[in-house]
């Protein structure tokens, strides 16, 4: 016999986790400040259809892992692509929609209290959508400016970090 007939804890754990749901511990420090290493997460079972950005979701990549969703993409066959990341991570992955297996629904810190959701829920998601937005505004200057600094692009820079920072006071 193969070693393929041996089945893991962990692959027990996904399985539950995808059909009913549960708690899970953070093992790193991927998604500080949001939650931190020792916290607990709530997770539900979810159709992938109904994931929208910023939500906090559990996958199964060699090991179970928790990050944030900062893009979502149909594909051709009618499934789902998804772009996740850690909050404390500088960059993003691609995610297939039959990796996900739920969604965070509630964060505990080390002493069992509920975080507020106000606080996981929008910590670092805009972040996250600016950094984006920001490597894609470099890709744009590149392809239409050559490289070459401008009035434009120097206004453009301004106008664009200085609402980074306005919508991050108000957060």
């Amino acid at each position: 016999m193969g070693d393929n007939n041996i089945i893991l804890e962990e692959d027990i754990s996904c399985l539950i986790l995808g059909l009913k749901g549960g708690i899970c511990t953070m093992k790193t420090n991927s998604m500080t400040p949001a939650i931190k290493q020792g916290w607990k997460a709530k997770v539900i079972p979810i159709e992938p259809a109904r994931l929208k950005i910023g939500d906090i979701v559990v996958f199964y990549r060699n090991n179970l892992v928790c990050h944030r969703l900062i893009g979502i993409f149909r594909k051709k066959n009618g499934g789902f692509l998804f772009w996740e990341k850690g909050d404390a991570n500088s960059n993003f992955r691609i995610l297939d929609d039959k990796d996900v297996l739920g969604k965070v629904i509630e964060v505990r810190d080390k002493n069992n209290n509920i975080v507020n959701p106000k606080y996981w829920e929008k910590c670092n998601l805009y972040d996250s959508v600016f950094i984006f937005l920001h490597k894609k505004l470099v890709v744009f200057r590149r392809i239409i400016f050559k490289e070459k600094k401008n009035l434009i692009t120097h206004l453009a820079g301004t106008l664009f970090w200085k609402v980074y920072f306005k919508l991050g006071q108000r957060i």
